[in-house]
């Protein structure tokens, strides 16, 4: 990996240099604090919104104040309620409950509105539900080590691009749960999701477990098979497959993308921007939904 970094760091060099259009500010980089917020709402649990706000780069942090939250569903305006104050960092941030639970389709907006640090929105849809058809395993080997391999079969991907994520959780008795790590060597859905030249990412971290992964390359296909390489093993294998909204899929690629940076290592790391798509603001809004099935291994 060293020496094809060196092969190519002029080219890069050059390419970085041709295409570089943005023009930064100092006092854009000490810019004001702005609302961050995040929610995730789906329709198998309530909706919790957090609302807090970024780190100036003068260290000098404000929290919001008098905060008041609108949230409409396909246009109806919804009550929130106040939860907690989360204080558990440095950052205090304040947790808000939508009173409904979302269905699928539903358009979910969101306006904060402060006191000190003005206000923010965003809206999201919750996309269709995702079904795990089967669900099979099988003893494989990579390289010398044994993997239990988790065959998930789904039929009917949607016919446009759209965005999933799966989590596989280990267990011996269905009650105390551990999640695995999943080699991705065997599902090109997986090893492939980042694009470019794969020398420049040979790492393949998934946060939290999370693995995220669209299925543009399979739209022709009307069933397809994940396969999954479990290196844990149980008796009990939980699966739970996603549908994600594009900002989700968007959110955790760019976690993945800093992680996974090959170059960094090396001293010339490329700059992957935090997504947000929150307006007048930052942080992100996504709707998800998610199907869970659990495997007993014979």
């Amino acid at each position: 990996m060293r020496n094809i970094i060196q092969i190519v760091f002029v080219y890069i060099l050059a390419w970085a240099l041709s295409s570089c259009q943005d023009h930064f500010d100092i006092n854009q980089l000490e810019g004001k604090q702005q609302l961050l917020v995040y929610c995730f709402p789906s329709d198998i649990d309530s909706t919790d919104i957090q609302v807090s706000a970024t780190m100036p780069f003068s260290n000098i942090y404000e929290m919001p104040k008098g905060i008041n939250i609108h949230c409409y569903v396909n246009g109806k305006e919804e009550t929130t309620r106040y939860l907690r104050n989360d204080d558990s960092d440095e950052w205090d941030k304040f947790i808000y409950r939508l009173s409904v639970i979302p269905k699928e389709g539903d358009e979910i907006k969101i306006v904060v509105e402060t006191e000190n640090l003005g206000s923010a929105s965003c809206s999201t849809t919750i996309p269709s539900s995702p079904t795990i058809d089967s669900i099979s395993a099988r003893h494989i080997q990579i390289d010398g080590d044994k993997y239990q391999q988790i065959c998930i079969n789904k039929k009917n991907f949607k016919r446009e691009k759209s965005y999933y994520a799966v989590k596989v959780y280990g267990s011996w008795d269905k009650k105390n749960w551990g999640l695995c790590d999943i080699n991705t060597y065997s599902e090109p859905l997986l090893n492939n999701y980042i694009m470019g030249i794969p020398a420049f990412n040979e790492d393949r971290n998934f946060y939290d477990g999370f693995y995220i992964f669209e299925n543009s390359s399979i739209l022709n296909d009307s069933a397809y098979t994940l396969h999954l390489n479990i290196e844990e093993n149980r008796g009990y294998y939980k699966v739970l497959l996603y549908h994600i909204s594009e900002p989700m899929y968007a959110f955790f690629k760019t976690i993945n993308d800093q992680t996974n940076n090959e170059f960094g290592k090396y001293g010339l790391s490329f700059i992957h921007p935090t997504y947000s798509n929150i307006k007048n603001g930052c942080g992100v809004m996504a709707g998800y939904t998610v199907d869970e099935k659990i495997y007993e291994r014979k």
